[in-house]
């Protein structure tokens, strides 16, 4: 029987690259789905999926494609993010993710292992989250990123958060993904009650 895979991802490189790997198993189809309408993809056994279009586009978050395709299909893959920042995938992802830095054997195994709804830790990322449970010490933002955070906690919009605070709308989405990484969520209202929980947004209580 053919494992129908799907590979998601906004770099050419990182597709064609593990696609390559991927083409080496047997009994498996790849398609190729690039950055398109991911939501219009048809039955496949697993998604692989790229960080990179898991947050720019809020339309195709982890959550949504768990609930379109089922949570034993969707397998995140860590392209550029450290360690810390990456876990938040792991975390929310059943299947764990993958890290286009593993070895090609290692990749080959993880997926096979996806399909089967094993899940899968690269090892950066399972120490980051060990270290994390003995030393939970929460994270501390930059003052940028907290000029940030303040006017996302107000309600404000990613252009009226880039206007008041002289940025770039991509800057401003960029300060809102390191802050998700450092605080291990994945949406603007999580990472406002955590800042709220651990004193970090003065003015605000607690919630």
């Amino acid at each position: 029987m053919t494992t129908r895979l799907a590979l998601a991802s906004a770099r050419p490189t990182v597709r064609h690259g593990l696609a390559a790997i991927l083409a080496m198993l047997p009994d498996v189809s790849i398609l190729d789905v690039g950055a398109a309408a991911i939501t219009a993809l048809g039955a496949c056994d697993l998604l692989i999926v790229g960080e990179s279009l898991l947050t720019a586009d809020p339309e195709i978050g982890l959550g949504h494609l768990i609930g379109l395709f089922g949570p034993a299909s969707v397998l995140p893959l860590i392209v550029t993010s450290p360690p810390r920042a990456a876990a938040q995938w792991v975390l929310r992802s059943p299947l764990g993710a993958l890290s286009i830095d593993e070895d090609e054997d290692v990749l080959q195994r993880s997926v096979i292992g996806a399909t089967r709804g094993e899940r899968h830790i690269p090892a950066p990322i399972a120490q980051t989250l060990a270290c994390r449970m003995l030393d939970p010490e929460p994270a501390r933002l930059s003052h940028r990123e907290l000029d940030v955070m303040r006017l996302a906690a107000s309600g404000s919009r990613t252009s009226v958060i880039a206007a008041d605070l002289h940025m770039s709308p991509h800057t401003v989405r960029t300060h809102l993904r390191n802050v998700y990484g450092k605080l291990g969520v994945n949406s603007r209202t999580a990472a406002v009650s955590k800042l709220i929980a651990t004193g970090q947004l003065p003015g605000q209580a607690p919630v």
